[in-house]
């Protein structure tokens, strides 16, 4: 996954203003609607799995194992029409380093809405 140095900034910046959201895995997830809109607009489609499926299987498996390991995850559902949405805003493909971003800025949207801004 690449990140951009405007990403850098930006997550440096969010973990600034909210740290305790940056002390573990942050995994998007997606619904089994979502996953095929996502796919369909992902720049690496090649590097992902064919099926909600296999996506789901692989995540739960991955998710499984950090949390085995100690380590603190937290998944965030991706709505993937808003996600498809603010790549286009943001002029930018449709890739790891933008559904980990977006992830991310779903969690901080979340947490101001739930009173810890």
């Amino acid at each position: 996954m690449t990140i951009s140095d405007k990403d850098n900034q930006r997550l440096r910046e969010l973990a600034e203003r909210y740290p305790h959201l940056f002390r573990g895995l942050i995994l998007p997830w997606f619904t089994r609607e979502g996953w095929p809109k996502m796919l369909k607009a992902a720049a690496d489609r090649d590097r992902l799995h064919d099926t909600f499926e296999e996506f789901e299987q692989s995540s739960t498996t991955a998710f499984n194992d950090v949390v085995a390991k100690g380590h603190p995850v937290e998944k965030v559902q991706i709505d993937a029409d808003a996600l498809i949405a603010w790549c286009k805003a943001e002029g930018r493909p449709l890739d790891s380093g933008a559904r980990h971003v977006f992830a991310i800025l779903t969690l901080t949207e979340r947490d101001k809405g739930a009173g810890h801004a």
